[in-house]
């Protein structure tokens, strides 16, 4: 996940568009990695798969260039990266019914 974040952020020369420091760069998206779950699912393995839907879709689905600009996607790789961090592969339903810290909390 984080060896594909970080060239597809500098291939699609969006990490200089927006002049994101590399090292800093680097370091989160090693975070990002590591905070994903050992599930079957939700995990840092998915996320790339996502991260890689996206990509396909903006590029070869002409999104890119004129409908979504720099902006929109740098903000579409980035939610792609950390859709699922901390997901505890369990629905809503499920943690509200067992009466999960994170249902009565939130």
């Amino acid at each position: 996940l984080s060896t594909l974040g970080f060239w597809l952020l500098h291939t699609t020369g969006l990490a200089r568009w927006a002049r994101l420091d590399t090292r800093k760069l680097v370091r989160v998206l090693r975070v990002v990695e590591a905070s994903y779950p050992d599930n079957p699912y939700h995990c840092a393995r998915h996320a790339a798969d996502v991260l890689q839907s996206v990509h396909v879709t903006l590029h070869r689905g002409g999104l890119t260039p004129g409908y979504a600009d720099p902006l929109h996607q740098l903000a579409m790789y980035l939610s792609a990266i950390v859709h699922d961090v901390e997901h505890r592969g369990r629905t809503n339903d499920f943690l509200i019914t067992s009466h999960h810290e994170l249902a009565v909390r939130y």
